[in-house]
Protein backbone atom coordinates (compact mmCIF):
# COMPACT_ATOMS: atom_id res chain seq x y z
CA UNK A 1 0.00 0.00 0.00
CA UNK A 2 2.67 2.55 1.03
CA UNK A 3 4.83 1.74 -1.99
CA UNK A 4 1.89 2.12 -4.38
CA UNK A 5 0.93 5.44 -2.75
CA UNK A 6 4.49 6.71 -3.08
CA UNK A 7 4.86 5.66 -6.72
CA UNK A 8 1.55 7.20 -7.76
CA UNK A 9 2.30 10.40 -5.83
CA UNK A 10 5.65 10.68 -7.63
CA UNK A 11 3.83 10.21 -10.93
CA UNK A 12 0.76 12.42 -10.45
CA UNK A 13 2.40 15.21 -8.42
CA UNK A 14 -0.44 15.41 -5.85
CA UNK A 15 1.51 15.59 -2.58
CA UNK A 16 -1.48 16.00 -0.26
CA UNK A 17 -3.63 12.98 -1.14
CA UNK A 18 -2.52 9.32 -1.52
CA UNK A 19 -3.69 7.39 -4.58
CA UNK A 20 -4.03 3.65 -5.20
CA UNK A 21 -4.49 2.36 -8.74
CA UNK A 22 -5.45 5.84 -9.94
CA UNK A 23 -8.10 6.41 -7.26
CA UNK A 24 -7.97 8.35 -3.99
CA UNK A 25 -6.80 5.85 -1.35
CA UNK A 26 -9.10 6.06 1.66
CA UNK A 27 -7.58 2.93 3.15
CA UNK A 28 -4.37 4.81 3.95
CA UNK A 29 -5.65 7.46 6.33
CA UNK A 30 -2.26 7.94 8.01
CA UNK A 31 -0.39 11.24 7.64
CA UNK A 32 1.99 11.34 4.70
CA UNK A 33 5.50 11.88 6.08
CA UNK A 34 6.67 8.36 5.20
CA UNK A 35 5.13 8.65 1.73
CA UNK A 36 6.90 11.98 1.14
CA UNK A 37 10.24 10.42 2.13
CA UNK A 38 9.61 7.48 -0.22
CA UNK A 39 8.67 9.86 -3.04
CA UNK A 40 11.97 11.68 -2.52
CA UNK A 41 13.83 8.37 -2.77
CA UNK A 42 11.93 7.41 -5.94
CA UNK A 43 12.88 10.69 -7.59
CA UNK A 44 16.54 10.45 -6.59
CA UNK A 45 17.29 6.71 -6.64
CA UNK A 46 14.38 5.06 -8.43
CA UNK A 47 11.47 2.80 -7.52
CA UNK A 48 12.44 -0.55 -5.98
CA UNK A 49 11.92 -2.72 -2.90
CA UNK A 50 15.10 -1.21 -1.44
CA UNK A 51 14.04 2.42 -1.76
CA UNK A 52 10.61 1.70 -0.31
CA UNK A 53 12.04 -0.19 2.69
CA UNK A 54 15.05 2.04 3.28
CA UNK A 55 13.24 4.53 5.60
CA UNK A 56 12.30 1.66 7.95
CA UNK A 57 15.81 0.22 7.94
CA UNK A 58 17.35 3.64 8.62
CA UNK A 59 14.80 4.34 11.37
CA UNK A 60 15.64 1.10 13.19
CA UNK A 61 19.38 1.73 12.80
CA UNK A 62 18.92 5.29 14.04
CA UNK A 63 16.91 4.06 17.04
CA UNK A 64 19.67 1.69 18.14
CA UNK A 65 22.38 4.34 17.70
CA UNK A 66 20.30 6.99 19.47
CA UNK A 67 19.62 4.67 22.41
CA UNK A 68 23.29 3.73 22.66
CA UNK A 69 24.48 7.35 22.59
CA UNK A 70 21.98 8.44 25.25
CA UNK A 71 22.67 5.56 27.65
CA UNK A 72 26.44 5.87 27.22
CA UNK A 73 26.27 9.50 28.29
CA UNK A 74 23.73 9.12 31.10
CA UNK A 75 24.89 5.78 32.56
CA UNK A 76 28.00 4.22 31.04
CA UNK A 77 29.41 2.37 28.04
CA UNK A 78 28.65 -1.14 29.32
CA UNK A 79 24.97 -0.48 29.99
CA UNK A 80 24.63 1.21 26.59
CA UNK A 81 26.07 -1.82 24.81
CA UNK A 82 23.84 -4.29 26.66
CA UNK A 83 20.59 -2.36 26.06
CA UNK A 84 21.41 -1.66 22.40
CA UNK A 85 22.26 -5.30 21.71
CA UNK A 86 19.03 -6.42 23.36
CA UNK A 87 17.10 -4.07 21.10
CA UNK A 88 19.06 -5.28 18.06
CA UNK A 89 18.20 -8.91 18.87
CA UNK A 90 14.50 -8.28 19.54
CA UNK A 91 12.63 -9.98 16.70
CA UNK A 92 9.62 -7.73 17.23
CA UNK A 93 11.75 -4.71 16.34
CA UNK A 94 13.67 -5.97 13.33
CA UNK A 95 11.48 -8.25 11.25
CA UNK A 96 8.19 -8.29 9.30
CA UNK A 97 6.07 -5.10 9.37
CA UNK A 98 8.73 -3.39 11.49
CA UNK A 99 12.37 -2.81 10.48
CA UNK A 100 12.34 -4.68 7.16
CA UNK A 101 9.17 -3.56 5.41
CA UNK A 102 7.87 -0.32 3.95
CA UNK A 103 5.44 0.46 6.80
CA UNK A 104 5.14 3.56 9.00
CA UNK A 105 5.74 1.80 12.34
CA UNK A 106 9.56 1.87 12.30
CA UNK A 107 9.67 5.59 11.50
CA UNK A 108 7.11 6.42 14.18
CA UNK A 109 8.99 4.28 16.73
CA UNK A 110 12.18 6.21 16.02
CA UNK A 111 10.44 9.54 16.53
CA UNK A 112 8.75 8.31 19.72
CA UNK A 113 12.10 7.13 21.10
CA UNK A 114 13.69 10.49 20.24
CA UNK A 115 10.75 12.25 21.93
CA UNK A 116 11.26 10.24 25.12
CA UNK A 117 15.06 10.56 25.13
CA UNK A 118 15.05 14.33 24.76
CA UNK A 119 12.30 14.63 27.39
CA UNK A 120 14.39 12.48 29.75
CA UNK A 121 17.42 14.69 29.03
CA UNK A 122 15.32 17.72 29.93
CA UNK A 123 14.22 16.03 33.16
CA UNK A 124 17.86 15.42 34.05
CA UNK A 125 19.35 18.75 32.90
CA UNK A 126 16.41 21.22 32.55
CA UNK A 127 17.75 22.76 29.35
CA UNK A 128 15.07 24.44 27.22
CA UNK A 129 16.51 23.06 23.97
CA UNK A 130 15.88 19.47 25.11
CA UNK A 131 12.16 19.97 25.68
CA UNK A 132 11.87 21.77 22.34
CA UNK A 133 13.60 18.92 20.50
CA UNK A 134 11.40 16.43 22.34
CA UNK A 135 8.25 18.16 21.10
CA UNK A 136 9.77 18.54 17.63
CA UNK A 137 10.21 14.77 17.40
CA UNK A 138 6.75 14.28 18.88
CA UNK A 139 5.38 16.41 16.02
CA UNK A 140 7.20 14.21 13.52
CA UNK A 141 5.75 11.10 15.20
CA UNK A 142 2.27 12.61 14.77
CA UNK A 143 2.97 13.37 11.09
CA UNK A 144 3.95 9.72 10.71
CA UNK A 145 1.14 7.89 12.49
CA UNK A 146 -1.07 10.45 14.27
CA UNK A 147 -3.15 8.72 16.95
CA UNK A 148 -0.62 5.99 17.76
CA UNK A 149 1.94 8.66 18.65
CA UNK A 150 -0.56 10.52 20.83
CA UNK A 151 -0.83 7.51 23.15
CA UNK A 152 2.59 8.45 24.58
CA UNK A 153 1.61 11.99 25.58
CA UNK A 154 -0.19 11.03 28.81
CA UNK A 155 2.51 8.68 30.24
CA UNK A 156 5.19 11.30 29.54
CA UNK A 157 3.17 13.88 31.48
CA UNK A 158 2.48 11.32 34.25
CA UNK A 159 6.19 10.69 34.67
CA UNK A 160 6.91 14.42 34.72
CA UNK A 161 4.37 15.06 37.47
CA UNK A 162 5.64 12.11 39.55
CA UNK A 163 9.24 13.26 39.26
CA UNK A 164 8.79 16.99 39.73
CA UNK A 165 5.80 16.85 42.09
CA UNK A 166 5.18 20.42 43.23
CA UNK A 167 7.87 21.82 40.95
CA UNK A 168 6.02 21.11 37.68
CA UNK A 169 4.97 24.74 37.27
CA UNK A 170 8.44 25.96 38.19
CA UNK A 171 10.28 23.88 35.59
CA UNK A 172 7.78 23.01 32.87
CA UNK A 173 5.53 26.04 32.52
CA UNK A 174 8.40 28.51 32.77
CA UNK A 175 10.41 26.87 29.98
CA UNK A 176 10.47 28.78 26.69
CA UNK A 177 11.28 25.54 24.91
CA UNK A 178 7.99 24.06 26.16
CA UNK A 179 5.84 26.82 24.63
CA UNK A 180 7.79 26.84 21.36
CA UNK A 181 7.39 23.06 21.15
CA UNK A 182 3.67 23.13 21.96
CA UNK A 183 3.15 25.70 19.21
CA UNK A 184 4.95 23.38 16.80
CA UNK A 185 2.71 20.46 17.80
CA UNK A 186 -0.44 22.55 17.25
CA UNK A 187 0.77 23.73 13.84
CA UNK A 188 1.52 20.11 12.97
CA UNK A 189 -2.03 19.11 13.87
CA UNK A 190 -3.41 21.82 11.62
CA UNK A 191 -1.23 20.78 8.70
CA UNK A 192 -1.91 17.05 8.81
CA UNK A 193 -5.62 17.17 9.58
CA UNK A 194 -7.21 20.36 8.31
CA UNK A 195 -4.99 20.84 5.26
CA UNK A 196 -5.64 17.22 4.26
CA UNK A 197 -9.36 17.84 4.73
CA UNK A 198 -9.15 20.72 2.24
CA UNK A 199 -7.64 18.48 -0.43
CA UNK A 200 -9.58 15.33 0.52
CA UNK A 201 -13.05 16.32 1.80
CA UNK A 202 -14.35 13.85 4.36
CA UNK A 203 -10.87 12.93 5.58
CA UNK A 204 -11.40 14.20 9.14
CA UNK A 205 -14.55 12.15 9.64
CA UNK A 206 -12.93 9.07 8.09
CA UNK A 207 -9.65 9.20 10.05
CA UNK A 208 -11.37 9.74 13.40
CA UNK A 209 -13.69 6.84 12.64
CA UNK A 210 -11.09 4.49 11.13
CA UNK A 211 -7.91 5.27 13.11
CA UNK A 212 -9.05 6.59 16.48
CA UNK A 213 -12.06 4.32 16.17
CA UNK A 214 -9.85 1.21 16.37
CA UNK A 215 -10.04 1.50 20.13
CA UNK A 216 -13.73 0.64 20.12
CA UNK A 217 -14.45 -1.33 16.95
CA UNK A 218 -12.93 -4.03 14.77
CA UNK A 219 -11.23 -2.80 11.59
CA UNK A 220 -10.73 -5.33 8.76
CA UNK A 221 -11.44 -8.36 11.01
CA UNK A 222 -8.34 -7.75 13.18
CA UNK A 223 -9.92 -8.86 16.47
CA UNK A 224 -7.93 -10.93 19.01
CA UNK A 225 -8.04 -11.86 22.68
CA UNK A 226 -6.91 -9.58 25.50
CA UNK A 227 -3.58 -11.46 25.86
CA UNK A 228 -2.67 -11.16 22.15
CA UNK A 229 0.28 -8.78 22.65
CA UNK A 230 1.53 -10.29 25.90
CA UNK A 231 1.62 -13.76 24.36
CA UNK A 232 3.52 -12.65 21.28
CA UNK A 233 5.93 -10.40 23.18
CA UNK A 234 6.95 -12.94 25.79
CA UNK A 235 6.85 -16.09 23.65
CA UNK A 236 8.09 -14.80 20.31
CA UNK A 237 8.95 -11.16 19.71
CA UNK A 238 10.98 -10.56 22.90
CA UNK A 239 11.39 -14.18 23.90
CA UNK A 240 15.13 -14.23 24.76
CA UNK A 241 14.83 -11.22 27.05
CA UNK A 242 11.58 -12.07 28.85
CA UNK A 243 13.30 -13.32 32.02
CA UNK A 244 15.75 -10.37 32.31
CA UNK A 245 12.83 -7.98 31.74
CA UNK A 246 10.77 -9.59 34.53
CA UNK A 247 13.81 -9.64 36.85
CA UNK A 248 14.18 -5.90 36.34
CA UNK A 249 10.90 -5.27 38.19
CA UNK A 250 12.00 -6.45 41.70
CA UNK A 251 15.44 -4.90 41.12
CA UNK A 252 13.74 -1.58 40.37
CA UNK A 253 11.70 -1.76 43.60
CA UNK A 254 14.84 -2.24 45.68
CA UNK A 255 17.12 0.25 43.93
CA UNK A 256 18.29 3.48 45.49
CA UNK A 257 17.36 6.65 43.64
CA UNK A 258 19.89 6.96 40.83
CA UNK A 259 19.83 7.87 37.13
CA UNK A 260 19.28 4.19 36.33
CA UNK A 261 16.21 4.03 38.58
CA UNK A 262 14.81 7.28 37.15
CA UNK A 263 15.14 6.06 33.59
CA UNK A 264 13.79 2.63 34.50
CA UNK A 265 10.75 4.24 36.13
CA UNK A 266 10.15 6.23 32.95
CA UNK A 267 10.48 3.06 30.85
CA UNK A 268 7.98 1.09 32.96
CA UNK A 269 5.40 3.90 32.84
CA UNK A 270 5.70 4.08 29.04
CA UNK A 271 5.53 0.30 28.59
CA UNK A 272 2.57 -0.20 30.94
CA UNK A 273 0.56 2.73 29.56
CA UNK A 274 1.04 1.87 25.90
CA UNK A 275 0.42 -1.86 26.45
CA UNK A 276 -2.74 -1.05 28.38
CA UNK A 277 -4.12 1.02 25.48
CA UNK A 278 -3.31 -1.44 22.69
CA UNK A 279 -4.43 -4.42 24.80
CA UNK A 280 -7.89 -2.97 25.41
CA UNK A 281 -8.17 -1.67 21.87
CA UNK A 282 -10.64 -3.83 19.96
CA UNK A 283 -8.56 -3.83 16.77
CA UNK A 284 -5.18 -5.56 17.27
CA UNK A 285 -2.30 -5.96 14.83
CA UNK A 286 0.92 -7.74 15.71
CA UNK A 287 3.30 -4.89 14.89
CA UNK A 288 1.48 -2.28 17.00
CA UNK A 289 3.78 -3.23 19.89
CA UNK A 290 6.93 -1.99 18.10
CA UNK A 291 7.37 1.37 19.91
CA UNK A 292 7.83 -0.22 23.35
CA UNK A 293 10.80 -2.45 22.50
CA UNK A 294 13.50 0.22 23.12
CA UNK A 295 12.07 0.75 26.62
CA UNK A 296 11.78 -2.98 27.26
CA UNK A 297 15.40 -3.34 26.11
CA UNK A 298 16.49 -0.76 28.71
CA UNK A 299 14.64 -2.65 31.44
CA UNK A 300 15.98 -6.06 30.38
CA UNK A 301 19.51 -4.62 30.38
CA UNK A 302 19.39 -3.87 34.12
CA UNK A 303 19.82 -7.41 35.56
CA UNK A 304 22.44 -8.26 32.93
CA UNK A 305 24.34 -5.08 33.77
CA UNK A 306 24.20 -5.66 37.53
CA UNK A 307 25.34 -9.26 37.07
CA UNK A 308 28.42 -8.11 35.20
CA UNK A 309 29.05 -5.26 37.62
CA UNK A 310 28.83 -7.46 40.71
CA UNK A 311 30.89 -10.43 39.54
CA UNK A 312 34.53 -10.88 38.71
CA UNK A 313 33.58 -10.69 35.02
CA UNK A 314 32.72 -7.04 35.47
CA UNK A 315 36.25 -6.25 36.56
CA UNK A 316 37.75 -7.33 33.24
CA UNK A 317 36.92 -5.98 29.81
CA UNK A 318 37.94 -9.29 28.27
CA UNK A 319 35.56 -11.37 30.42
CA UNK A 320 32.74 -8.83 30.04
CA UNK A 321 33.03 -8.97 26.24
CA UNK A 322 33.24 -12.77 26.30
CA UNK A 323 30.07 -13.09 28.41
CA UNK A 324 28.24 -10.51 26.27
CA UNK A 325 29.31 -12.40 23.13
CA UNK A 326 28.02 -15.70 24.51
CA UNK A 327 24.83 -14.11 25.80
CA UNK A 328 23.93 -12.47 22.49
CA UNK A 329 25.15 -15.09 20.01
CA UNK A 330 21.97 -17.19 19.86
CA UNK A 331 19.50 -14.24 19.95
CA UNK A 332 21.47 -12.45 17.22
CA UNK A 333 21.63 -15.57 15.07
CA UNK A 334 17.90 -16.16 15.51
CA UNK A 335 17.06 -12.53 14.72
CA UNK A 336 19.35 -12.46 11.67
CA UNK A 337 17.90 -15.54 10.02
CA UNK A 338 14.35 -14.54 10.91
CA UNK A 339 14.86 -11.10 9.32
CA UNK A 340 16.47 -12.58 6.20
CA UNK A 341 14.02 -15.44 5.78
CA UNK A 342 10.83 -13.50 4.96
CA UNK A 343 8.87 -16.59 5.96
CA UNK A 344 5.11 -16.72 5.45
CA UNK A 345 2.54 -19.14 6.74
CA UNK A 346 1.36 -21.51 4.00
CA UNK A 347 -1.92 -19.60 3.69
CA UNK A 348 -0.25 -16.18 3.50
CA UNK A 349 2.30 -17.45 0.99
CA UNK A 350 -0.46 -18.64 -1.33
CA UNK A 351 -2.08 -15.21 -1.08
CA UNK A 352 1.22 -13.45 -1.85
CA UNK A 353 2.49 -15.95 -4.43
CA UNK A 354 1.86 -13.75 -7.47
CA UNK A 355 4.05 -10.99 -6.02
CA UNK A 356 6.76 -13.51 -5.07
CA UNK A 357 6.73 -14.95 -8.60
CA UNK A 358 7.00 -11.50 -10.19
CA UNK A 359 9.88 -10.59 -7.86
CA UNK A 360 11.78 -13.73 -8.85
CA UNK A 361 11.14 -13.03 -12.53
CA UNK A 362 12.79 -9.63 -12.10
CA UNK A 363 15.71 -11.04 -10.10
CA UNK A 364 16.33 -13.71 -12.72
CA UNK A 365 15.98 -11.15 -15.54
CA UNK A 366 13.07 -13.09 -17.02
CA UNK A 367 10.47 -10.31 -16.88
CA UNK A 368 8.22 -10.36 -19.95
CA UNK A 369 4.83 -9.09 -21.09
CA UNK A 370 2.29 -11.09 -19.12
CA UNK A 371 -0.98 -11.13 -17.18
CA UNK A 372 -1.66 -11.99 -13.55
CA UNK A 373 -5.06 -13.64 -13.11
CA UNK A 374 -5.73 -12.41 -9.59
CA UNK A 375 -8.10 -12.53 -6.64
CA UNK A 376 -8.16 -10.25 -3.59
CA UNK A 377 -5.96 -7.31 -2.61
CA UNK A 378 -3.52 -6.41 -5.37
CA UNK A 379 -1.07 -4.05 -3.61
CA UNK A 380 2.04 -6.19 -4.15
CA UNK A 381 1.11 -7.07 -7.75
CA UNK A 382 0.45 -3.41 -8.52
CA UNK A 383 3.95 -2.52 -7.27
CA UNK A 384 5.44 -4.99 -9.72
CA UNK A 385 3.22 -3.66 -12.49
CA UNK A 386 5.01 -0.34 -12.01
CA UNK A 387 8.42 -2.07 -11.88
CA UNK A 388 7.65 -3.89 -15.13
CA UNK A 389 6.48 -0.65 -16.75
CA UNK A 390 9.78 1.02 -15.85
CA UNK A 391 11.51 -1.81 -17.75
CA UNK A 392 9.23 -1.37 -20.77
CA UNK A 393 7.24 -4.53 -20.01
CA UNK A 394 3.45 -4.78 -19.93
CA UNK A 395 1.97 -6.43 -16.85
CA UNK A 396 -1.82 -6.66 -16.69
CA UNK A 397 -3.93 -7.61 -13.69
CA UNK A 398 -7.21 -9.35 -14.50
CA UNK A 399 -10.02 -10.50 -12.23
CA UNK A 400 -12.01 -12.24 -14.97
CA UNK A 401 -11.00 -15.05 -17.34
CA UNK A 402 -10.81 -12.90 -20.46
CA UNK A 403 -7.64 -13.94 -22.30
CA UNK A 404 -6.35 -13.82 -25.88
CA UNK A 405 -4.40 -16.46 -27.82
CA UNK A 406 -0.68 -16.16 -27.08
CA UNK A 407 -1.23 -14.33 -23.79
CA UNK A 408 1.07 -15.44 -20.96
CA UNK A 409 -0.80 -15.80 -17.67
CA UNK A 410 0.26 -16.51 -14.10
CA UNK A 411 -2.35 -17.77 -11.64
CA UNK A 412 -1.94 -19.02 -8.09
CA UNK A 413 -5.43 -19.26 -6.59
CA UNK A 414 -6.86 -22.79 -6.83
CA UNK A 415 -10.36 -21.68 -7.87
CA UNK A 416 -8.96 -19.41 -10.59
CA UNK A 417 -6.71 -22.19 -11.90
CA UNK A 418 -9.78 -24.38 -12.30
CA UNK A 419 -11.60 -21.64 -14.23
CA UNK A 420 -8.58 -21.09 -16.48
CA UNK A 421 -8.04 -24.78 -17.27
CA UNK A 422 -11.77 -25.38 -17.81
CA UNK A 423 -12.12 -22.57 -20.36
CA UNK A 424 -8.80 -22.46 -22.21
CA UNK A 425 -6.26 -24.78 -23.79
CA UNK A 426 -2.87 -23.80 -22.41
CA UNK A 427 0.81 -24.64 -22.64
CA UNK A 428 2.44 -24.78 -19.22
CA UNK A 429 5.59 -22.63 -19.17
CA UNK A 430 6.42 -23.08 -15.50
CA UNK A 431 4.99 -24.61 -12.35
CA UNK A 432 5.83 -22.23 -9.50
CA UNK A 433 4.99 -23.77 -6.12
CA UNK A 434 1.16 -23.88 -6.13
CA UNK A 435 0.92 -21.49 -9.08
CA UNK A 436 1.24 -22.04 -12.83
CA UNK A 437 2.58 -19.82 -15.61
CA UNK A 438 0.93 -20.67 -18.93
CA UNK A 439 0.52 -19.48 -22.51
CA UNK A 440 -3.00 -19.37 -23.93
CA UNK A 441 -3.29 -21.32 -27.22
Amino acid sequence: MFAVNAYEMAENGNYMVPYFDGQVDWRNSKPLLLTWIQVGLIKTVGFSELTMRLPSALAVTGSILLLFTFLKRQINNLFAWIASLILLTSQGYITYHTGRTADADALMSFFVLATVIFWAKWMLEFKAKHIFFSLLFFSLAIVTKSFAALIFALPILMFTVLQLKGDVAKYLFKSKGFYAGIMLVLVTFFVIFFLREMYQPGYLDYTFSNDAGRLGKVIETHAHGWDFYLEHIFYDRFVFWTIPFLLAIPIWFNMEKTTVKTLLSFAFILIASYLLVITFSVTKLLWYDMPIYPFMACAAAVPVYFFLQNTSAGKSIFYSLAIIGLLFFIPYRKMFFASQGNTFSSGDRKEELAGIFLRDQLRNKQACDMTVYHHGYKGAVLCYQYRYADLGKKLEIKYTADFLPGEKVFVSHDSLKQVLIANYVVDTLEVYETGIFVRIR
